[in-house]
């Protein structure tokens, strides 16, 4: 089931991309888009300026939903990205009339759902190091950013990216990925290249940050 739920989800995104245009993102609420190709952070900027990340999106992922008219959310790019613009009126026009494309985005749907309450757990934490490790675990396994072959992931984001999504300063990042290698999960090559020791073992650390606190 997921091997073929797999080949219509990416058979519908090229679908919805053919519908659309590339372009940059730009003001506006009369479109949804999704990502072709890079990466992108979608936060809200908090009273007083400070920053949360709320999720981090990938390529096949949908971005700019809506809400009475306007958009919510702030999106930024976290490397060169590629976009496609869905206006909401032929995304409409496809659902009316296509159940199974019906069924893709209400999975996509439930899948972000999931996601949002792994953030939420994953905030809950007192234990920094096993959020990284969770949050990590999650880009291995769902970005195309690991390289399974070497265990190498190229990592897209910054101190502060993940800081602001984990609710920590970016010195404490520093010091949770020192943790995880004092833990031999991983090895820090370059600041945007990481050796992944260990996914199994890094996956259950970080499934203890559900638990831990």
């Amino acid at each position: 089931i997921d091997c073929c739920l797999c080949k219509w989800k990416r058979a519908y995104e090229i679908r919805l991309s053919l519908v659309g245009s590339e372009m940059r993102i730009r003001d506006g609420a009369e479109a949804g888009f999704i990502v072709g190709s890079g990466a992108i952070s979608v936060c809200r900027y908090l009273e007083g300026g400070a920053r949360q990340v709320l999720e981090f999106l990938y390529p096949g992922d949908l971005l700019g939903l809506a809400e009475e008219g306007r958009y919510v959310n702030t999106a930024q790019t976290l490397a060169p990205s590629q976009l496609f613009r869905i206006p909401y009126d032929g995304l409409n026009a496809l659902l009316q009339n296509d159940r199974k494309l019906q069924f893709v985005l209400l999975v996509k749907l439930a899948h972000e759902l999931r996601a949002a309450q792994r953030h939420i757990i994953m905030i809950g934490s007192t234990h920094i190091a096993r959020r990284l490790a969770l949050l990590l675990g999650d880009l291995c396994v769902d970005s195309p950013y690991y390289n399974a072959t070497n265990a190498k992931l190229a990592l897209p984001l910054t101190r502060s990216d993940i800081g602001d999504y984990l609710g920590a300063s970016a010195e404490a990042v520093t010091r949770a990925f020192a943790a995880l290698e004092r833990e031999r999960l991983l090895r820090r090559l370059t600041s945007k290249a990481i050796l992944i020791a260990d996914l199994p073992r890094l996956l259950r650390y970080g499934r203890g940050a559900r638990t831990s606190g």
